[in-house]
Parts: structure tokens; sequence; C-alpha cells
């Protein structure tokens, strides 16, 4: 399932109980726009979507991909080994294939 450009809501929590997928695709680079906030998730959002779907491998993605994102690869590399989710994150270079 892919999150696409969103943030954390209580319908996307929903979808994912409903759906139970196994990979969850987020665009996860807290992207902002000023004078409204928030346009995609950040990497605490990793933590909403293992809480929901424990069983789930995570790929973060749009990260580093445009200007207005701030959060790096390598804080959300460190933010889930902080969390001790790593086992379940994705984090794949540009370009990059990941089979699950």
């Amino acid at each position: 399932m892919a999150g696409g450009d969103t943030i954390w809501r209580d319908d996307i929590a929903a979808d994912l109980l409903k759906l139970r997928p196994d990979v969850v695709v987020l665009n996860a680079g807290y992207a902002h726009v000023i004078g409204f906030g928030p346009i995609i998730m950040g990497k605490e959002d990793l933590l909403n979507v293992h809480f929901t779907l424990p069983e789930a491998k995570i790929m973060a993605i749009h990260l580093e991909a445009v200007n207005h994102c701030l959060v790096s690869r390598e804080e959300m590399r460190q933010y889930a080994l902080d969390n001790q989710i790593a086992d379940v994150v994705s984090i794949p270079q540009d370009g990059e294939t990941v089979v699950y």
C-alpha cells in the first residue's frame, strides 16, 4: 500500500487496518509548505504505521527529494534505529530497487 502525499490521519490508520498490506510505502520526508505546514508524513509516522500494523514492512521514500523535505535519509535511519524498528524499515537510495 502506498501512502502517497498525505499526513497521518485517522482514516489512514483505518485503511491500513482494513487492507492489512504486507508493505507500506510512505512519502516520509516531512515536506512543508510555508503558511500551511506539513504536506507529507515524517519520521514519527513510521511509528504510527508500525504500531498500527506491526507485522508490515515500511519503505520510507520521498526523502531529500525536493527542497521542502525536512528529513534526510540519515535522520530517518537513526530514528528507526533509536526506536528499534530498523528491521522493518527500508530507506532506499534514489533509483534503488527493493524486493520483499
